[in-house]
């Protein structure tokens, strides 16, 4: 094999809708080396990563992995050799045990048994989770959830003073305070749940007056 682990050559790309995301890029990474791809938000690091897996395939120039270029003929080689890990354990982790979920590759490549074990026992020993190995991923998950009223305080604060200031009577309740969510998910909830309440109070409800008028109880 070539002493070039990973080449890129002149190569560029561009989506569908003619947005241009790698213009000439070029690099050689060698044996040994630890590369880091910075960049802002859009600029390209996804997309050329992608490249790299041949999840895309350059408009123009050309990858090549050790001594082979990326081609449709060489992809089944190439995702044999290279390999991705994401950012979010929780977009990769999807098997019961973190042993299966190692083992994911190697049994996808047809590996017999005892070459699967092996395989999956070096790479958890090499980042010492031999521990985990069996480890139910319903228990990594466990480990991530909180209650949903952890992301509800200050809501029925919120609520009564909007609905004060528009002459409203108004009853907060909350159902499901215990069920468990993923503290990342609920952390982006507090946004739309605010947006969703105040329209709630502001338009789904009838000002006391309105509802006597309708038959209605006031609140």
């Amino acid at each position: 094999m070539s002493h070039h682990i990973v080449e890129a050559t002149d190569v560029r790309y561009a989506y569908s809708d003619g947005t241009s995301a790698l213009n000439g890029v070029s690099f050689r990474i060698t044996h040994g080396e630890a590369v880091a791809i910075v960049g802002a938000n859009g600029a390209g690091k996804s997309t050329l990563l992608g490249h790299l897996v041949g999840w895309l395939s350059p408009s123009s120039g050309t990858i090549r992995i050790g001594d082979t270029i990326l081609t449709q003929q060489t992809l089944a080689i190439i995702r044999r050799t290279v390999g991705m890990v994401f950012q979010e354990p929780d977009d990769q982790l999807f098997m019961p045990t973190v042993f299966e979920d190692v083992a994911f590759g190697p049994v996808n490549m047809g590996l017999p048994h005892d070459q699967v074990h092996a395989r999956v026992a070096s790479a958890l020993a090499t980042v010492g989770m031999e521990h985990l190995a069996h480890r139910l991923y319903s228990e990594v998950v466990a480990s991530r959830m909180v209650p949903f009223s952890d992301g509800l305080h200050g809501y029925s604060r919120m609520v009564r003073d909007v609905a004060k200031e528009l002459g409203k009577k108004v009853q907060f309740v909350v159902q499901g305070e215990a069920t468990p969510v993923d503290r990342d998910i609920l952390e982006k909830l507090e946004a739309p749940l605010s947006h969703l309440l105040r329209n709630a109070v502001d338009h789904g409800l009838e000002t006391p007056e309105e509802r006597v008028a309708s038959g209605k109880n006031v609140e």
